[in-house]
């Protein structure tokens, strides 16, 4: 089965990553990355979020718009003037999906966690922890960012540990 989402970014990863995909041993790689990507998409996402009654309009809007592609692509962009975080990239395409598809407003937070949810799954696949270090930092960044949330209007930081 293909998952256009992760034909997109398999598209931008050869597009990227020319030189790293050349070759046999390229060749290989991309299609092991490939092959983890559609089973990581479909074991976490799309059985659990497939049902929904907005995911296959949203699914198709992530498609068209190359959404993942232009979460990813802010990762990496590296220009201060440019980046934007996760947060508020997710929540302008939430809003712009909101817009496209008002009968789904309701779903504002649902929608959220999904497109935080491929960003991890699409994250995790494209980095995996191969050794105790990695997985000891892995697990530390994991720990703090959920030790910590969104910034209220008076601008300081909280955390949910009281």
């Amino acid at each position: 089965m293909e998952y256009s989402v992760v034909s997109k970014i398999i598209d931008l990863l050869v597009e990227r990553c020319k030189d790293a995909f050349s070759g046999l041993k390229g060749k290989i790689k991309l299609h092991c990355i490939k092959k983890n990507l559609k089973n990581e998409v479909f074991n976490e996402i799309l059985s659990a979020h497939g049902d929904k009654v907005f995911y296959n309009d949203l699914d198709r809007f992530l498609v068209d718009n190359d959404v993942i592609c232009n979460i990813i692509r802010n990762c990496c962009d590296t220009s201060v003037f440019h980046y934007k975080s996760n947060s508020q990239t997710i929540n302008y395409y939430v809003h712009l999906f909101a817009e496209l598809y008002p009968q789904y407003s309701q779903y504002h937070y649902e929608i959220c966690v999904l497109l935080q949810k491929y960003f991890e799954v699409i994250y995790r696949t494209l980095n995996k922890s191969d050794n105790d270090e990695t997985r000891i930092i892995c697990n530390i960044v994991k720990v703090s960012l959920q030790g910590t949330t969104r910034r209220p209007r008076n601008g300081l930081l909280t955390t949910n540990k009281g």
